[in-house]
């Protein structure tokens, strides 16, 4: 028997058959290999921290040191044959012919490709029961939808590199699963629709058409403009990309300092586990690092702070972000004598309490205290006065005794040799026996005294030790809590104090990760075929019950400027908050105007959010003379006012740069002290560190000011004290025209109430927005108010079958 073997090189060599232990090797693999790849391949971690990178170009050797590898030769995939697959594509996916997704034995690759799509696993979301509303009134009609569902992303997930027909989901369907086609082809364009899969930057084998000729305008090539201007290309729209900055990514942007990089925008993928982000990773040719959680901390003197301190402060930090949302969520409190509570003041009360409960412990603790010593008083008290007892006695006895020194021992003398007369033998004998009697009980009571207080000496110094602290928090524990709260700051990009605390939410779990090759490759990679018009400042949008006209003035080659207009079916505006924000002002002259204007309702949304900044400067070395093991160190600063001021430092693995930040109140610092001077203090403060093994002066330095920037205006939204969550809802509602007809949508981070402020978030928003232009002028998928009703089966589910064409050549979407 001889198999085919695919090398790297695209050869075919000829290579016996498998021996017997090979095969049973290749069992036990088939057996176990779903478990492993459960574990890693749909989480986003294929090979993840195998090594120090885990993207899928990063998963095969280099073509120079690999050899003839049999890949897809046992019990090949059916999805690994999809046509058009580049040399370098078949071998990403480290499977090495493994049928990792068996259809019976892949419960926990089901979970995982839900989890990892942002979706439940074992029901239905609210969007999928109005498109598939009859397989929503049974639970095993849901479970069979559900398992459908689950198993299309299993085989997205696998291989992200290639469009996932639907053809390619029915060969991987045993006959005995597969029998409602239709319901299966409605999953797969449902799914492939809202972006769930077939998205980013993949090789295309089908031909989407519309139903006419449509042209959509995206006003921005930030990553949500990208993302849905991918995503309208690969639905078969006309898609033009204008870009008033002379380069693409937005607010991701990565400066050359000659081989080094520098992220003066977004710098990390904030969690993994369901972002995108991770998956147009795997489909680009970079490398994905993970964030090294070993942060030490440097006081102000320059000396490290001790780890298990910042460990407890952490750790009180973590209960009070905890405290906070069982304030919000679980008591349902938001407001205090009718003002909306912000998260810094919520961080205020609950230290003011935590203080509070300190002072009200010592309080009780000298209660106690003071309570022990009224009782040693008494009975100090009380030895006295026994003593006292004890001493009369014995000088009454003494006048009884012939000798001068009587004691105690020497009062049970014979009576008789005291007294001469009868009479007076008797009544002295009476008064010696109480006196006697008397003395017995003093001193019985005096020796239980003593031992009395030599158990209340051993308590009141054992109680001494239970000294409580007088504070919760000293200077230095406020300190490091400052540093903590302002890495919140820096995450959320506004002032605790301006955060209503009902609204603060928390991103994706998982590990922090870089982009090796910078963070303005992914976005360079989403360019490719995609028709993009850098230096193309938009001046007017004009939109009436037809079509949409922008009008934009493009910097031509000679550096000057020349009008140009375009219409186009519908626009898609990407612009950042902080410029909508300045169009809503119409007095200044270099915004974006609307004609008609901006709604009302629209107007009040983008008033009420927040839009916060965060600045950096770039310092470049000749060599790295930190601990390059570690990604971040920190620096306490002196105050709470001043604790976003170059609170923290960030490096690259071995480059030679580093991040200087400045947030929080301190984010806009830059525009109000000369750059050389805070250049010159971040130097100080890395020399006060790490003393003579840092430079004087850095070969160079790069300083950002996004607030000031004319095309930014800041960095990211966030939630407002006068904002909900309902405001990046009203953002996302696109203008329509009197026929209900989109024509102007909004995308961005500003418009992702679930994932404001982030990457990911801009990059879910512009998928979203390519569905509705989709669903309107291809068809939805599923009907909401009539009109264009869609194809319907007994089953009740609803959907548009997508026109394709087999092609050879695959294209790259």
């Amino acid at each position: 028997m001889v198999e085919e073997v695919v090398d790297i090189k695209g050869k075919r060599e000829e290579n016996p058959g498998p021996s017997a232990l090979e095969k049973n090797l290749e069992r036990v693999q088939r057996e176990i290999g779903f478990v492993i790849a459960s574990r890693t391949a749909i989480s986003g971690q294929i090979g993840l921290f195998g090594s120090d990178v885990f993207s899928t170009s990063s998963m095969s050797q280099s073509v120079s040191s690999r050899r003839s590898i049999p890949i897809f030769s046992v019990n090949r995939p059916n999805f690994a044959s999809r046509k058009c697959r580049s040399k370098r594509e078949a071998h990403t996916t480290q499977l090495q012919g493994l049928d990792v997704y068996g259809w019976k034995a892949d419960h926990l690759s089901l979970r995982s490709a839900a989890v990892q799509s942002r979706l439940p696993c074992d029901k239905m979301t609210e969007r999928e029961q109005e498109a598939f509303p009859r397989m929503a009134n049974s639970r095993a009609l849901t479970s069979l939808f559900v398992l459908y569902r689950n198993k299309i992303l299993v085989l997205w997930h696998l291989d992200p590199l290639v469009e996932l027909r639907v053809e390619d989901v029915l060969k991987e369907i045993p006959p005995a699963n597969n029998g409602d086609e239709r319901l299966i082809t409605g999953v797969h364009a449902f799914l492939q629709r809202y972006g769930y899969i077939n998205f980013g930057v993949f090789v295309v084998r089908s031909k989407m058409l519309c139903q006419a000729s449509r042209k959509v305008v995206v006003i921005g090539a930030g990553v949500a403009g990208l993302a849905a201007a991918r995503q309208l290309r690969f639905f078969g729209f006309e898609v033009k990309v204008l870009e008033a900055r002379p380069r693409v990514g937005g607010r991701v942007m990565t400066y050359h300092h000659g081989k080094n990089l520098v992220e003066l925008g977004a710098q990390t993928v904030m969690g993994i586990t369901g972002n995108p982000i991770i998956t147009l990773a795997k489909q680009l040719p970079v490398h994905v690092i993970p964030v090294s959680n070993n942060c030490p901390i440097y006081d102000h003197h320059g000396k490290i702070v001790d780890p298990r301190k910042d460990k407890c402060i952490k750790e009180s930090f973590k209960k009070m972000l905890q405290t906070c949302s069982h304030i919000a969520h679980g008591l349902g409190i938001e407001e205090i004598n009718g003002k909306k509570l912000s998260l810094g003041q919520c961080f205020d009360h609950i230290l003011d309490q935590q203080e509070l409960l300190i002072q009200e412990r010592c309080l009780a603790y000298w209660r106690k205290y003071r309570e022990l010593c009224l009782q040693m008083r008494a009975i100090n008290e009380k030895v006295v006065i026994v003593e006292m007892s004890i001493d009369a006695t014995m000088s009454e006895l003494r006048k009884y005794s012939d000798l001068e020194t009587a004691t105690f021992d020497t009062i049970n003398m014979d009576l008789s040799d005291i007294f001469s007369t009868d009479e007076d033998r008797y009544c002295n004998a009476i008064t010696v026996k109480c006196l006697r009697q008397t003395l017995a009980t003093a001193v019985k009571g005096f020796d239980d005294l003593t031992e009395e207080r030599t158990e209340l000496e051993q308590a009141l110094t054992d109680f001494k030790r239970l000294k409580p602290t007088t504070v919760y928090m000293n200077n230095t524990d406020k300190r490091i809590l400052d540093f903590h709260l302002t890495d919140l700051e820096c995450a959320i990009g506004g002032s605790l104090y301006s955060i209503p605390l009902k609204e603060f939410r928390i991103q994706f779990k998982g590990p922090q990760v870089m982009v090796r090759e910078g963070y303005g490759n992914l976005m360079n990679g989403l360019t490719k075929d995609l028709n993009v018009e850098l230096e193309s400042i938009v001046d007017k949008i004009e939109y009436n019950s037809s079509s949409v006209r922008i009008t934009y003035a493009h910097r031509e080659r000679d550096k000057s400027m020349t009008s140009h207009t375009i219409d186009a079916d519908a626009v898609i505006c990407t612009l950042p908050l902080g410029l909508l924000k300045r169009s809503v002002k119409s007095e200044l002259a270099d915004c974006v105007k609307f004609d008609p204007p901006l709604p009302e309702w629209k107007q009040r949304s983008i008033e009420n959010l927040g839009y916060g900044s965060m600045n950096k400067i770039a310092l470049m070395f000749e060599k790295p003379f930190w601990d390059t093991n570690s990604h971040t160190f920190g620096r306490l600063n002196e105050s709470s006012r001043s604790r976003g001021e170059m609170f923290l430092f960030v490096s690259n693995g071995e480059s030679p740069v580093l991040l200087c930040l400045l947030a929080g109140e301190s984010a806009s610092i830059g525009g109000q002290v000369k750059e050389e001077t805070l250049v010159q203090r971040a130097m100080d403060v890395l020399g006060n560190i790490f003393g003579n093994a840092c430079p004087k002066k850095p070969i160079a330095h790069v300083m950002t000011l996004w607030h000031r920037d004319r095309f930014a205006r800041g960095c990211y939204s966030y939630f407002a004290t006068n904002s909900t969550a309902e405001d990046y809802d009203t953002l996302a509602i696109p203008l329509k025209d009197p026929e209900g007809t989109p024509r102007v949508l909004f995308a961005g981070e500003h418009t992702n109430r679930t994932y404001p402020g982030t990457v990911h978030g801009a990059f879910l928003s512009g998928i979203r927005e390519a569905a509705v232009i989709a669903d309107h002028f291809i068809g939805s998928i599923y009907s909401q108010d009539g009109r264009n009703e869609p194809e319907q089966d007994p089953n009740g589910i609803h959907f548009h079958i997508k026109e394709e064409d087999n092609v050879e050549n695959g294209s790259e979407s």
